[in-house]
């Protein structure tokens, strides 16, 4: 019975059927409730009569079909549900985050670091978690990340504690009649123009992730010259903080700006390194191995989706060769 409901080839449509309650709630946003009732008149009968004809007796072709498929049935129907609840549970979220705009005193730790330069000069982004902000509108803890640009270049690193004035406005999942893809994917709620002046680092507040991403970028800074250092960084955590604002200019105007992107290609050499360096030991060790790096590369690279996904194909394959399994790849495509 679990095996009909786990059959890797219905993830397939388990997904089709969260992207449609998905795209339901949002049809029913944005254009009425009509598409949301009709999904309720149709998912509800259906989920009922499934299990009214898994005990009726298999006499026909149909009824057979669905007794074999009920739990399938009703898991499609669930999920639906789950989507459609769930893009409304955010929808709503965003909306319980939205804090009166004005000038705070911000107090947050940086978690990342994001420096431009434009024509009117450089430009130093921040992302904050832990924030805390203060005025006589409102005063206490942000339950989300801030982004915070000065325009200027701010001396800060990963893990400062910072505190600053600035003009702050909240982000909500729906901008001038659509959806932000933007707010939905990076997890920041707050957006903050700081004030250059008010800035100063009252303390330090480091996690495993900070310091494992500190400390990579240290060993590679003194082992190489900083151009060199600039490059293999982004080219390999995909972070453009430390390339050479020329080095940057030339692969946007070659238009190969994207090799800086972290994706699948990266976590692929990596295991095809690691299945170079481990050919030796046995699967398990070799499993266990190339598991824990990757889960850490994903941490050091923010868990980018890309990342996360070609991670999870990796270690799932990876899986399957220690019990020895077939590594069906639409299996594997359909996690």
């Amino acid at each position: 019975m679990m095996g009909k409901l786990f059959n890797v080839r219905w993830m397939v449509l388990y997904l089709i059927a969260l992207i449609t309650g998905i795209l339901i709630a949002w049809a029913g946003l944005f254009y009425g409730q009509i598409l949301p009732i009709v999904m309720f008149v149709l998912i509800i009968p259906a989920v009922v009569l499934s299990l009214v004809f898994y005990f009726w007796p298999a006499k026909r072709r149909v009824t057979k079909w669905i007794q074999q498929n009920t739990l399938r049935i009703i898991s499609v129907g669930l999920i639906v549900l789950i989507g459609y609840a769930s893009f409304n549970f955010r929808i709503l979220e965003s909306e319980s985050r939205v804090i009166p705009q004005g000038t705070y005193r911000i107090i947050g730790r940086v978690t990342d670091i994001v420096k431009e330069e434009s024509e009117s000069g450089k430009i130093t982004g921040l992302v904050l978690d832990s924030v805390r902000v203060d005025s006589e509108a409102f005063s206490g803890e942000l339950s989300a990340r801030v982004n915070a640009r000065f325009y200027c270049e701010v001396e800060v690193d990963f893990g400062d504690v910072v505190s600053f004035d600035g003009s702050l406005y909240s982000m909500t999942a729906i901008y001038r009649g659509r959806i932000s893809t933007a707010y939905l994917g990076s997890g920041i709620s707050y957006r903050v123009t700081g004030i250059p002046e008010t800035i100063e680092k009252v303390g330090r507040r480091s996690n495993l992730i900070i310091d494992l991403r500190c400390g990579f970028r240290n060993v590679m800074s003194e082992q190489m010259d900083s151009r060199t250092f600039g490059a293999a960084y982004a080219l390999i955590f995909g972070d453009k903080t430390y390339l050479y604002q020329n080095d940057y200019d030339t692969f946007r105007d070659l238009g190969i700006l994207h090799v800086f992107a972290v994706s699948g290609l990266h976590v692929g050499f990596i295991v095809t390194l690691l299945n170079l360096l481990f050919k030796k030991l046995s699967y398990r060790i070799r499993f266990a191995g190339i598991s824990l790096i990757l889960l850490v590369y994903m941490f050091l690279c923010g868990f980018s989706p890309s990342v996360t996904r070609a991670v999870i194909m990796c270690i799932a394959a990876t899986f399957a060769l220690m019990i020895g399994a077939s590594r069906d790849r639409l299996n594997i495509v359909s996690l």
